[in-house]
């Protein structure tokens, strides 16, 4: 697969390739680990830090990184606690052509929702689509 991450000298986006496997000394009890090219496994919160998102991945390795990307989740929540999970963010979107808007707006209040409550369902339908 290939990455992406911002370099904390450079503050440049760059790229590298990786692998994920279960075979290696950092897996533990068949867990996936995300091995760069220099053989070290990928930390939590080395790949929260520095941004890193995936750029390229094949059909075989995207179960594996799904289930290493659940479980640094599961980490995070764990470490940032049910309050901070609940907490809300004001998101601005900008660029919305009118028409979607007023189409969208119309749709909600068809299914008796606010704009608000309808975008918040998309994303998390889209989020846990598997």
């Amino acid at each position: 697969m290939e990455l992406s991450y911002t370099d904390i000298l450079t503050g440049k986006n760059e790229r590298t390739k990786a692998r994920i496997t279960t075979d290696h000394p950092a897996s533990s009890y068949g867990q996936p680990v995300v091995v760069l090219p220099d053989g070290d496994a990928l930390d939590g919160q080395s790949w929260v830090l520095l941004g890193y998102q995936v750029v390229k991945i094949s059909k075989t390795e995207a179960p594996k990184m799904q289930k290493w990307i659940e479980n640094l989740n599961a980490m995070i929540g764990g470490l940032i606690g049910e309050k901070e999970q609940n907490k809300t963010v004001t998101i601005m979107l900008r660029g919305v052509p009118e028409p979607l808007r007023r189409a969208v707006k119309a749709k909600a209040a068809t299914d008796g929702k606010s704009m608000q409550a309808a975008i918040i369902e998309l994303m998390r339908r889209w989020v846990e689509e598997k």
